[in-house]
Order: structure tokens, then sequence, then C-alpha cells
């Protein structure tokens, strides 16, 4: 079976090449995430960069490129003649669809609160109307039209069957590469100290970092860092940057920027408004750091209560500071969190299982 892939199914074209599958992967590479899993190895497959707007998620914002044809895509279904193409609810996914490729729609997010949280945000003008309108035509036709959605977690899985009753729905959690995810020193941070990682490109996501400012006040002496950034990260320093106790890292570069930090902290706290199935989690845990979680979308499914970390409500300023107190309190006690989460992540998200559960699924539904 050839498959064309884009997205988070990338990683594991050398798995899906083991067991029989051709693999070729497109990437507009506009975060380096391509760059980093094509000089892996294991990708094992004939890798191309396609740096065109069109088929790119950027072309949202170019409008006189929508109903352009695309050269590229097409030399690509030429010269590859892809079985199905697997990639996100996007102008790639359309692309696909106008070739009468089956299409098989792999979400890491929920496409309708993402699209809400931004439409809440925006400047009330014609060209963003516009650009919404547009975005919920392609959204819903992908959607409608392909073969299969697969979801990174479960809670995401219920979201999708509530929307497109009578799709067929799976759950395929993301698989990691626990060999990229070892002790390294190279930075130096003041402890006791948290670390976060999470991008600000989502208000509805990113707001809940506000929850700190209750935070901060009262653990003057551990000191909050914070790596990522995105549209909404002045809005956060805003509010962040006047307290002694936290700094601000800017975006670090996977992995190994992101390895060198995760090495260093004591405790790694993702809190979110919105997500399905964090990897700054899993990457956390395979690092075995205790984690502090909000309780929302699919991140219980990464940290089991009590295990490998603790869950907290959103919002719950005394119930963060509880649970950072503790583990720092108590050493043996977040050791053992951050054992069994790496256990726990090795056991339970492996590339192998993904793959093998991912091909499973093609067998399982009609690609005609």
């Amino acid at each position: 079976m050839r498959l064309l892939l884009k997205g988070p199914m990338v990683e594991y074209a050398g798995e899906l090449s083991k067991l029989g599958a051709e693999c070729m992967v497109v990437s507009d590479d506009s975060r380096g995430w391509f760059s980093y899993f094509a000089r892996k190895p294991k990708l094992g497959a004939e890798c191309m960069v396609v740096d065109d707007p069109l088929l790119s998620d950027r072309a949202l914002r170019h409008i006189h490129l929508w109903r352009r044809d695309s050269r590229k895509f097409q030399n690509i279904i030429d010269n590859f003649q892809p079985d199905v193409v697997v990639c996100s609810a996007n102008n790639f996914g359309m692309a696909a669809l106008r070739s009468n490729i089956p299409l098989v729609v792999y979400l890491t997010i929920n496409p309708w609160q993402k699209r809400d949280s931004h439409r809440a945000m925006m400047h009330r003008t014609s060209l963003r109307w516009i650009t919404h309108r547009r975005y919920d035509g392609m959204l819903k036709r992908c959607m409608l039209n392909s073969a299969a959605i697969l979801t990174i977690s479960g809670s995401l899985e219920n979201v999708v069957r509530e929307k497109h009753p009578g799709k067929s729905v799976f759950t395929l959690p993301g698989g990691m590469y626990s060999d990229s995810w070892y002790p390294e020193k190279g930075m130096t941070l003041k402890h006791p100290c948290v670390g976060l990682i999470q991008d600000a490109s989502i208000w509805d996501k990113t707001k809940e970092l506000l929850v700190l400012e209750r935070v901060l006040d009262k653990l003057p002496d551990v000191t909050f860092y914070w790596a990522g950034d995105g549209e909404y990260t002045d809005k956060i320093l805003s509010s962040l940057r006047g307290y002694a106790n936290f700094r601000y890292l800017g975006r670090l570069e996977h992995p190994d920027g992101i390895r060198k930090f995760l090495t260093e902290i004591d405790i790694y706290a993702l809190l979110s408004g919105m997500d399905a199935l964090p990897r700054a989690i899993r990457e956390a845990l395979l690092m075995g750091k205790p984690v502090v979680a909000t309780n929302i979308g699919g991140i219980p499914e990464l940290v089991e209560h009590g295990k490998s970390g603790f869950l907290v409500n959103q919002g719950d300023a005394n119930g963060i500071v509880e649970k950072i107190t503790r583990c720092l309190e108590e050493p043996e006690l977040a050791g053992r969190l951050g054992t069994y989460g790496r256990q726990y992540i090795k056991k339970n998200f492996s590339p192998d299982a993904t793959t093998r559960r991912f091909m499973d699924i093609l067998g399982e539904i009609n690609l005609r």
C-alpha cells in the first residue's frame, strides 16, 4: 500500500515501511519538525519537503491562493500514485479529495474548539470573516468525505462521534521514540524549579497560564520557567513578567533544547484550557519527571493521578501549589511518579503499537 503522509504520521513512516507500506512524506516544514524527523535514520522513507502555500495551513492567510491549482501536489500524485492520503483537515486534504484519492484525517486537537477560540479573539474584518467561512467549509468537507477519521485521544474521538455520527472514527495515540529522551546536561536553572513547555497560539488553551499569577505569589522560592511562543505570548508575559520567580525562555530547539530543559527541571507542569494528548507531557514523562497538569481533554489518558503525576482542575491555583509543594517536599514520591510515568509511556505509546494499529485500521475501512 502506498501512503502519502503529511502532518503527525510523518514520524512513523519508517515503522510503516517495516510493515510493508510504501511511504512518501510531505511537509511545508513551517516549524522544523520535518527537518528533525528527516534526519532520523528511522524515517526510512522517500522524503520530500514541499513548501507550497496551497498545501500548508498558512494558505488560510492568502485568499488569492485558495483556488489556485497546485502543480506540486499533482506532480506528487503522478509520480507516487498513492492509495491513500493521511493528513489533517486542511488544504492538503482538500487537494486529495479533488484528486479522488481516499483521505484519512488525523486530528491531534479539537478543530472546532480551536476555530471558536480564534473566532472569539479575532478583529471583525471582512477578510477574517471570509477566512473563517473558508475554514468551516474545508473542515466540513474533509470530515464528511474522508474514508475515516483518526483522533489522537479517546476524549477527542468522543467529540468527533458527536459531531459526525455514523463516520468511521478511531483513536490512534501518538507513539514516542523513547531512545530520543535521555538525560543531557547543558542548561543551568535555579532550583527548586518548575518547567512549562507550551505554545501560545490558541487563546482558550493559553489563558490557563494566567493562573500562575496566584501560584507565583504563594511559591516565592520556586522558580517557574516557561518555554514556548505564539500569538498570545505578550498577553501572558504582560501579567507574569513582573514576578521575580518567573522566567521566559522563548522557543527551545526540538528535541535537543527540550531534552536539556527537561533534564534540569524538578517538575513539569502543563496548565492548559484545551488539549488532546499533549506531546510535551509524553516527553516529560519519558524524561522521568513528575507532572502536574490540568484535568481536561485527553490529559487524563496520559497522567494517572497519583501514579505518574497529579491532575488539577482549571483555575485551581491552590491545587497547583499543593501538588508542586508535595513533589518538592517528598523527593521519594517525585522519583516514584517519574519512574512510573516513563514506564507507562514506553509500554503504552510505542511507535510500533501506533503503526500496527494504523495498518489494522486501514484494513477495516473502505478506501474505495
